[in-house]
């Protein structure tokens, strides 16, 4: 809900990628207002503890940029050469991802599996590499 909170504000905004946390309080779950995202302002030791324990976070890609290709339409970093991106993000705070695309993909990456679910789209293949479905 989160990730597509935020593809929704980067829509009606300047078409940023906006960001968010998950957490947890009191056996319930919620989400954080979405930001403007930046690789540091969304980063978990960014994030005010007083609402609850962080379980996760999220984004939006913006408003689809064609130059990108179907880059901008699932995680980045979706092929095994790739260095920078959201999986390997996802994978140095050990926290689930989910992000919502301009072409109406939602998909949430779980670092501790390595592997990611769509909830809305579906998967695509880059050069021939799909990445593991959980």
């Amino acid at each position: 809900a989160g990730a597509m909170y935020a593809e929704n504000q980067s829509c009606l905004n300047d078409g940023n990628e906006q960001c968010g946390f998950v957490y947890s309080s009191m056996e319930q779950s919620s989400f954080t207002a979405p930001i403007e995202g930046t690789s540091d302002g969304c980063s978990p030791p960014h994030y005010s503890t007083s609402l609850g324990f962080t379980v996760g976070f999220y984004h939006s890609h913006g408003i689809y940029d064609p130059s990108l290709g179907v880059g901008n339409d699932i995680f980045s970093n979706q092929t095994p050469d790739d260095p920078g991106g959201d999986i390997p993000f996802a994978n140095m705070w050990g926290l689930p991802l989910s992000v919502a695309t301009p072409g109406g993909n939602v998909i949430i990456y779980y670092p501790a599996k390595q592997c990611q679910q769509y909830f809305w789209g579906t998967p695509i293949t880059i050069s021939g590499y799909t990445p593991p479905m959980c």
